[in-house]
């Protein structure tokens, strides 16, 4: 099960649980010190689309959420740290069901084989 961290938005700095901010569907969460490398070299996602997918960057406690991933719907700042304690996940894109399971971890150094299977079990293979 995902962490709940406080985490802090980019643009006005308030403060939000990251269930908030991750909203009712499917997640693709990039845990990094450089949001704007978060989805550099995630290859293409053909269940990107039919899942409804949102991209969300967070940024470790002490980095500034600036500047914005470029390719995330939104980036924040894990406030307390508690996200990268309770994830370790700078190696790895995860992929966050609606329940707030995390359904995969894409690794960074080679995501094709991951993203094959998860085509495979989606059915999107076909």
């Amino acid at each position: 099960m995902l962490p709940q961290p406080q985490v802090e938005t980019e643009h006005d700095r308030t403060l939000h649980r990251l269930d908030d901010i991750l909203g009712h569907g499917f997640a693709l969460i990039a845990l990094t010190p450089e949001p704007e490398k978060a989805f550099q070299g995630l290859p293409e996602l053909p269940f990107e689309k039919s899942l409804g997918l949102k991209r969300i960057c967070i940024t470790p406690r002490y980095y500034n959420a600036f500047p914005a991933a470029p390719d995330a719907s939104i980036t924040v700042r894990d406030v307390a740290g508690d996200f990268e304690k309770h994830t370790q996940a700078t190696d790895v894109w995860l992929l966050v069901r609606p329940d707030r399971y995390v359904m995969a971890c894409i690794p960074r150094n080679s995501p094709q084989a991951t993203i094959a299977e998860l085509n495979r079990l989606l059915g999107m293979d076909s």
